[in-house]
Parts: structure tokens; C-alpha cells; sequence
């Protein structure tokens, strides 16, 4: 049991790393070898605590054990991931249907705006089936006929935001059970991954998926906030720094947020607001996030882009954060006590190097324009004047052409 269960281990974790998972995990499984997985299973703690209770003499035989079983292992969980992948795909089906009927979104067939819905299920539509966006393994018959593909598709979305999406889903059409896995933070930034999808959702639906999301991100950055917090003013401070703010109402404590209709709310946990009216002077400090809102409203900063590069901040990706900084110029909604610890922590570094090399690009395609200005001068008319300007590779090589507000914190 023990070696099934590691080579499974192995499978799953080699699936995930690698760098092209194209197709279904069952695809995967499939075409592998014993050597492919060899590098997760060496990497694994199961795999090392069990060798390590194996006397040295009968490593070489335990080794061969896991070999000899890998086939049979292998072909058990490649039936069991397909029986599995085609239940998601008919659960996906039905979930549709039961959107589509709910009307929780204003999606149609006519302008093909539906394919908005699909795509952020993970699923798409060819030729009278519904099959998953990377693999035409599993289909469902679904007879729309020709549909049209809207302009404003997303070209790839993460898998990720995928699985979110489809939980989300499940609630709102009352789809989801006890047993169902739980949302996590991301699920405030689904408007900011589908915005085809989430403009066109109705008011009722919206209001219920505002009020879930910010139950599930306060719950994530409570925990994010513990190592910093010292009092409940703290509480307050760093979360009206991310854009999220709290009124007391007669039955608690309720919080808002810049990035939902003004009108939802969310109410605290009784044990929350017991701690947020131990603060001696509340009314000042309920007052005083006035200032802070208003001051992340009047500077642009009132958009999700820019708590989600603080989300990647906390994540301690600093590789992305360096990026939305210095060439999206998106600034992290986030308290500047909480931002001075990341950048100590590292952050400071990455964001140097990344100024750097944006820098350096500027510099060199002023260079390069300013030694075609002097060949023209010179009079040189030939074929490599025409490299003065190429519109395809300027767009993916000059930095200086996305636009942000320009926002600056004081670092």
C-alpha cells in the first residue's frame, strides 16, 4: 500500500511540474516510464522515510519493488483518473445548465458571449460538443450549432482561477455541498480574470458572490496579518491599507471594501467584534479610515490589480510583484509596515535588478533610434532603415508603452 501510494505521489507531483502539462493528467499517465518519475520519487519525504527503516542490504531489492509495480500502479490510476475526468466534465455540463437557467449571467449564443462562461469552466465548444479547453479526450453532445467567437476572448487562464471559478459557481447555483472544497482569497479576483463574465452577472447573484468573497479573503488575511498585529487598531490599519474598511451596525461590526458595490457588507464573527470594541477611543479610529479610502479612491488605486500585486507581495512572489511594479506600474494596496518588511525580506533586490533591465532596455532602444537618425543623416537609405520601426517587435520590446497611473509609494 505504502509503494502505490508513493508512485501515485510521484505521478501527480511530476505532472505538476512540468513545465507543459499539455492534455489531461489521464494523458499523462499514460505515456510515462518509470524513469520519468524517478527524480519526484527520490525528491519525496515519504520515499525517504521509508528507505531509511530499509536495511542497507535490502535497498537495491526495495528500489526494484517500486519499479516492478509502477505498471500495474500506473495503469489502476489511469482507469481511475478517467472515469474521474469524465464525471468533471458531465458535473461541468450540468453545472452550465443550471447557470444558464438560474440566469446568473447574461450570456447568449447569438453573440457567443456564452464561450465567456465556458472558457472560465475550464471547458470549450467545437463542433456540436463541449469538451475541457486542453484536451478532446472526453466530450458531451451539446447541438448549439455555429457560434461565434467573441473578440475579447483571454487567449490562456490559469487553472487555478479555474477551480475557483467553478466553486463559486456551485454556491451560487446552490450546487456546492459540505464536502466541497473551500474558496480561498483569490476568489475576490475573479471579476479581474473574467470581466466579460463577471460584468455581465446579475444584480442578485452579484451581491451573493461580494458578500462570499470578502468572507473568504478577510479570513486569508487575518491569518496574513497575525505575525504584525499588536492591537486592534493594527487590524483596522491593515486593512484599511488593502482597501477595506468597517462599520459598526447594531447587530456588529460589518466590513466593506473599495473593490465591491458599496452596499455589501459582510459581518464579522461575534469573537471579531468583541475584539474591535476593546479599542478605547472606536469612534476616531472608524472616523480616520475615511482619509485612507478616500485616499487609495482619489489616486486610482481603487482597482483590483492593485490588491492583487500586494496578494503576490504577501505570497512573497516577488518575481511577479517586481514586474507589476516597474513595468505595469500597478502599486500594491498594502500597509507600509507590512511593504517594509518585504522589502527587507528580499523584495528590495529583485525590485533593483527589475528597474535595471527596464532601464537598460529604454537605454538601448534609444540608441539604437538615435544611430538611425544619424544614418539618415548620412544619407543612408538603405534596407536597414526600415528597422527604425517595427510595430510587432516594438510591442513586445519597449516597456514604455504600458500605461499605469504612476502612482509612487514612499519605500
Amino acid at each position: 500500500m505504502e509503494v502505490n501510494k508513493l508512485i501515485k505521489e510521484a505521478l501527480t507531483t511530476s505532472y505538476l511540474k512540468s513545465p507543459k502539462q499539455n492534455g489531461l493528467f489521464s494523458q499523462y499517465i499514460v505515456t510515462r516510464n518509470f524513469g520519468d518519475i524517478v527524480p519526484s520519487l527520490t525528491a519525496s519525504k515519504k520515499h525517504n522515510f521509508l528507505e531509511r527503516y530499509i536495511p542497507r542490504n535490502q535497498r537495491k531489492a526495495f528500489r526494484k519493488a517500486i519499479e516492478n509495480a509502477f505498471p500495474i500502479v500506473r495503469e489502476r490510476l489511469y482507469e481511475l483518473e478517467m472515469k474521474k475526468e469524465r464525471e468533471t466534465l458531465e458535473n461541468k455540463f450540468k453545472l452550465i445548465g443550471n447557470i444558464l437557467k438560474k440566469r446568473i449571467f447574461d450570456v447568449r449564443t447569438k453573440q457567443g458571449s456564452v464561450r465567456f462562461l465556458f472558457q472560465s469552466l475550464g471547458v470549450k465548444y467545437y463542433d456540436n460538443k463541449l469538451s475541457f479547453t486542453g484536451s478532446n479526450r472526453h466530450t458531451v453532445p451539446v447541438p448549439l450549432g455555429r457560434l461565434p467567437i467573441p473578440n475579447a476572448m483571454e487567449e490562456y487562464v490559469s487553472t487555478g482561477f479555474v477551480r475557483q471559478n467553478h466553486l463559486m459557481l456551485e454556491m451560487l447555483s446552490e450546487q456546492s455541498s459540505e464536502n466541497s472544497p473551500k474558496l480561498t482569497a483569490t476568489a475576490i479576483f475573479l471579476p479581474m480574470v473574467f470581466p466579460k463574465l463577471y460584468e455581465r452577472m446579475n444584480t442578485v447573484h452579484k451581491k451573493q458572490y461580494e458578500i462570499i468573497a470578502l468572507a473568504s479573503y478577510l479570513q486569508h488575511a487575518e491569518r496574513v496579518h497575525a505575525p504584525f498585529e499588536k492591537s486592534p487598531k493594527d487590524y483596522i490599519a491593515f486593512f484599511n491599507a488593502k482597501g477595506f474598511y468597517f462599520a459598526k451596525g447594531e447587530e456588529g461590526f460589518e466590513v466593506k471594501s473599495i473593490y465591491t458595490d458599496n452596499m455589501t457588507s459582510y459581518r464579522l464573527p461575534k469573537r471579531t467584534s468583541i475584539y474591535l470594541n476593546s479599542i478605547p477611543d472606536l469612534n476616531a479610529s472608524l472616523q480616520g479610515q475615511q482619509t485612507v479610502i478616500n485616499g487609495l479612491v482619489e489616486d486610482g488605486r481603487n482597482d483590483l490589480k492593485n490588491l492583487w500585486a500586494g496578494h503576490l507581495m504577501e505570497r512573497r512572489m516577488y518575481d511577479r510583484t517586481a514586474f507589476m511594479v516597474s513595468v505595469e506600474k500597478v502599486y500594491p494596496n498594502l500597509h507600509r509596515d507590512i511593504i517594509q518588511h518585504h522589502m527587507d525580506n528580499g523584495l528590495r533586490e529583485i525590485l533593483k535588478v527589475a528597474s535595471e533591465k527596464l532601464s537598460s532596455i529604454r537605454q538601448n532602444r534609444s540608441l539604437r533610434k538615435g544611430v538611425y537618425a544619424v544614418s539618415s543623416l548620412l544619407g543612408d537609405r538603405g534596407e536597414k532603415q526600415k528597422e527604425v520601426f517595427n510595430g510587432f517587435k516594438d510591442e513586445f520590446t519597449d516597456f514604455t508603452n504600458y500605461k499605469g497611473k504612476g502612482m509612487g509609494l514612499s519605500w
